[in-house]
């Protein structure tokens, strides 16, 4: 037995006695015990060698992040945007975003989330809620934002408090505008709440109707509202249509205590001033560029000489191949005590003068 087990390869046969096959029987099972008590003892070495390791990698790893952490909050502090004056950085974000003109709109809205929308969030955690004043929602540019869900709107704006912004819409009236009008509705509503100034642009469409249901508390922040609506011979509706829906006119307004402001811009056959009842006699600047037809009669005799006597600032164009009415200047006398600024198309003929019945002792310029 001696023999065999001294060699490390056996190449002949092995005639074994029975005493040998019990001895080798009785060295396998002591051997594989032996093996099963190492490897037993090698486990709890690596264990408790590991759960150290582990706690001192941990303790490493804690470390890291804290410096990490701390070279943020240097660089944070340290960032040149911080030591930059918030009327240039403004700016910046403004030229940046809107590069043609103040209806104009960053790509960057077509993801989830509109930037600009995280902009205005995030600066408003630093104080300075009005870094980002303009949005503008666009139907032809965008129209993705508004296909999906819009939840993030009210989630984003939970808990900002105090927040005014210019909130622009501008949306076609052309069948093509096909968006769902939950999504147009939650969005516009959500934005246009917050907002101290409206501003409507392109052509109409009906969607638009339900900002003109807005409670009376929705519209405690509106300070300025402007239209720029123009039709066009693709166009579903016309203004025409907005009558019918609304009879005895939209008095959405009225319920704006601090709208001083209104700015009216349109070229269509009908004026939107026929159905839009405004609170004229809280107005301090009306500006009003028209080449609609049926302008002068609401204008002229009767919001003008009527209500709207703490006008500090008007502007009043027209077309001129039209003009303004007849004026029987003894009976339509306009007299503006606090007017300030005018500025209006002087037409040839003296009696479709708007200058020939108004009555402003306190012109500037």
């Amino acid at each position: 037995m001696a023999q065999y087990l001294s060699q490390t390869r056996l190449e002949e046969p092995i005639w074994l006695e029975p005493g040998d096959v019990t001895f080798l029987r009785t060295r396998i099972s002591e051997t594989e015990t032996q093996a099963s008590e190492l490897r037993r003892a090698y486990d709890a070495q690596l264990h408790a060698l590991r759960s150290s390791f582990e706690a001192q990698i941990s303790e490493l790893t804690r470390q890291k992040d804290t410096k990490l952490v701390e070279i943020a909050s240097y660089r944070n502090i340290y960032s040149s945007v911080r030591r930059v004056p918030q009327e240039i950085l403004s700016k910046n974000l403004e030229l940046y975003c809107l590069p043609e003109t103040v209806s104009g709109i960053p790509d960057r809205i077509s993801s989830g989330k509109p930037l600009p929308f995280l902009a205005c969030v995030a600066w408003t955690a630093h104080t300075t809620p009005r870094l980002w004043s303009t949005l503008c929602l666009s139907w032809l540019k965008h129209h993705n934002v508004f296909e999906r869900d819009v939840a993030w709107v009210n989630s984003g704006l939970t808990g900002v408090k105090v927040f005014l912004w210019t909130c622009i819409l501008n949306f076609p009236s052309m069948t093509s505008f096909a968006v769902a009008q939950p999504n147009f509705s939650n969005l516009s509503y959500a934005f246009v709440i917050k907002s101290d100034c409206w501003t409507f642009a392109g052509g109409f469409h009906f969607k638009y109707l339900p900002l003109f249901h807005l409670r009376d508390s929705s519209l405690s922040l509106l300070e300025e509202v402007r239209f720029s609506l123009y039709e066009s011979l693709q166009d579903e509706y016309t203004f025409a249509d907005l009558l019918l829906h609304f009879p005895h006119g939209i008095d959405t307004l009225l319920g704006a205590p601090k709208l001083r402001c209104v700015r009216i811009e349109e070229s269509n056959e009908v004026s939107i001033l026929r159905a839009l009842v405004l609170p004229a006699e809280q107005l301090t600047s009306l500006d009003i560029d028209s080449a609609s037809h049926d302008i002068e009669r609401y204008v002229y005799l009767d919001m003008l000489p009527r209500r709207c006597g703490n006008l500090v600032n008007l502007k009043v164009l027209y077309d001129l191949e039209i003009g303004p009415v007849t004026f029987p200047c003894s009976d339509s006398a306009i007299f503006l005590s606090a007017l300030q600024s005018l500025h209006i198309f002087c037409h040839e003929v003296p009696r479709k003068n708007l200058l020939c019945c108004l009555l402003s002792p306190c012109k500037a310029h």
